[in-house]
This record gives C-alpha cells, structure tokens and sequence, in this order.
C-alpha cells in the first residue's frame, strides 16, 4: 500500500485472489476507507480471482475504487466483469477521474 500524499492512496493485488486473501482485501480497504482519500488498485500482477474474487472488485467499484493494470489477465477479467481499467494512474489524473 502506497499513500500519496493528498492525492490517492494505492492498494496493489498480486496473485491469486481467492480465500482468505478476499477476506483480506475487504479489511484493508475498509480500514483505507476511513482516510476519505481516492482508492486506486493496481491489479497488474493478479493472476486469478475466483468467484468471491470476483464479487470484491465489483463491491470496490461500486464504493468508487478505480483500478490500473492493463495485463492480458486484467484486461481479460475487468472486460468481462465490465470494469473500466487504465493503464496507469497517469491516465486517472488525464481523465479527471481523481
């Protein structure tokens, strides 16, 4: 976990998300929630996510989170799951999005 100042707080998932590695996820970001600062996830170095995998990145794009990580598997995923994914969080700032 990387925070940036004022700017964003960034969460990196490497890996299998699976298991207790969601149960994980879910405790991190909440605890990042309470700094009330833009979350973004690098998701470059995912390999898998099951179905509960799944589901917490859907729930962390519902409470705004943006993600970042254009690899084969990440694009492959964040299509199917209809997620918008940059590149790099340059492409955040460019977009206004943060």
């Amino acid at each position: 976990m990387r925070d940036q100042g004022c700017a964003s707080i960034v969460l990196k998932l490497e890996g299998r998300l699976v298991g207790p590695w969601v149960d994980e996820l879910m405790r991190a970001v909440l605890r990042i929630r309470r700094r009330r600062k833009p979350l973004v996830i690098d998701v470059s170095g995912l390999t898998f996510a099951d179905d509960n995998g799944e589901e917490a990145l859907r729930w962390l794009h519902r409470k705004r989170a943006r993600f970042i990580g254009k690899d084969p598997f990440s694009q492959y995923l964040f299509e199917r799951l209809k997620i918008p994914l940059c590149s790099r969080e340059a492409e955040l700032d460019e977009s206004g999005s943060q």
